[in-house]
């Protein structure tokens, strides 16, 4: 299994925007960064071949008081600044100035015609509310709104552009999920249904709506005594009723972080699933709600835990998991490293890679661009702030 040294480097100074140069390669390492401590969500390709790149930024005034911030940054295809934005910008709201306003960002997606919509949380006293925020293809707000006793987590838009958004709904002793439409240019409701869930709740960052609004999403879910369990749900458009709604029988817990559809009413989620004394990532195929196959993947050298975090669909048909896992030896180069699995449709492995730095490396969120290598986006920690990590691989996991 390769290692692959994210060199700190004098390229340390990668961990500016500012300095990030003009290169062209046809993959590369780039890390991001302004001063506070960045935390990865979500990376988009566009349609001119740009990313996109979510994340929440923690802006630290003294010991024991921080606020939050959405960090959205766009890069050419080759990982150089394009611009970056903070919502709100420290212009309006900085540690100088008035009150804090704390913004996380989970979720976003492309808008037709150009733009994004993202979907997070207004927190305010200690409490959160779902913040739903439009913005133009510059980075513009457009508009925005936050809406009570909820979180935001992924957003999709349905046929008629509206704004499909995925929140949890924190109750007195448990959660549910909830599924509303937003009108894209007012984000006035539309409708809202909740789902029942559980003690404990962890949804994916991503939806999916198909050609007739059916609407589909993963997460996990613990109830009564039994262990946290994987979760997949499909509704129809603008109904309290389910298609399915299935948790997937186990004996160990296990984390849904993510999950991409396959077609033909196919999808596969990853996650951890827990076995004695460490979790490994894992990768599960369905049709529906029925399980086809799940396999379980230990990394070589693994010296303690492991987390499926994403996972993309290849240009060839195999799928790319993307992990974060705790190596031992001279495999291991910091605290915790990135790992990339190549899988078939049967879900064999066909390659595995791990990449690292000298401290904690998280992944976050995977694609596949459309020259067809991947893009990984994630947090590294440099001389004790969290950065952004961009990566592009070669469609063998390669860096050249």
């Amino acid at each position: 299994m390769k290692k692959v040294l994210l060199l700190l480097l004098v390229l340390s100074a990668c961990a500016k925007e500012s300095s990030v140069g003009p290169a062209k390669p046809t993959t590369f390492v780039r890390y991001f960064n302004g001063g506070n401590s960045d935390v990865a969500q979500s990376i988009l390709e566009t349609a001119e071949k740009d990313l996109i790149l979510l994340a929440t930024t923690e802006v630290t005034l003294d010991a024991t008081t921080s606020y939050f911030k959405i960090k959205l940054i766009k890069t050419d295809a080759y990982g150089n600044l394009v611009w970056q934005k903070l919502y709100p910008d420290f212009a309006t709201d900085g540690p100088l100035l008035g009150p804090k306003v704390s913004y996380k960002g989970k979720g976003i997606t492309a808008v037709p015609g150009g733009g994004y919509v993202i979907v997070g949380d207004d927190i305010q006293n200690g409490s959160s509310k779902l913040l739903i925020l439009s913005i133009d293809k510059d980075g513009k707000v457009l508009n925005q709104k936050s809406y009570k006793k909820r979180k935001g987590s992924a957003v999709g838009v349905n046929k008629a552009g509206n704004f499909v958004v995925l929140a949890s709904v924190p109750g007195a002793s448990n959660y549910n999920m909830s599924l509303a439409e937003f009108n894209k240019t007012t984000l006035d409701s539309i409708w809202g249904r909740n789902y029942g869930a559980g003690e404990v709740i962890n949804l994916s960052n991503k939806l999916s709506i198909d050609d007739v609004d059916n609407v589909s999403w993963s997460g996990s879910v613990k109830k009564d005594n039994q262990p946290v369990l994987s979760r997949v749900v499909k509704t129809p458009p603008n109904s309290q009723a389910t298609i399915y709604d299935q948790s997937i029988s186990s004996t160990v817990a296990e984390t849904n972080n993510d999950f991409v559809t396959l077609g033909g009413g196919t999808f596969a989620t990853i996650g951890a699933v827990d076995s004695v004394g460490s979790s490994y990532i894992f990768f599960r195929k369905m049709v529906g709600a029925t399980p086809l196959f799940q396999k379980n993947y230990p990394i070589k050298d693994q010296d303690g835990s492991a987390n499926g975090n994403s996972l993309c669909v290849a240009k060839d048909g195999g799928l790319v998991l993307l992990g974060t896992s705790k190596l031992s030896g001279i495999a291991g180069r910091g605290e915790t490293d990135y790992c990339l699995i190549k899988i078939d449709g049967l879900g064999n492995p066909v390659w595995t890679k791990t990449y690292g730095s000298k401290f904690e490396d998280v992944g976050a969120s995977i694609i596949t661009t459309s020259d067809g290598g991947h893009v990984v986006l994630g947090t590294t920690n440099l001389a004790n702030i969290k950065s952004l990590l961009l990566m592009k691989v070669d469609k063998n996991g390669i860096i050249e």
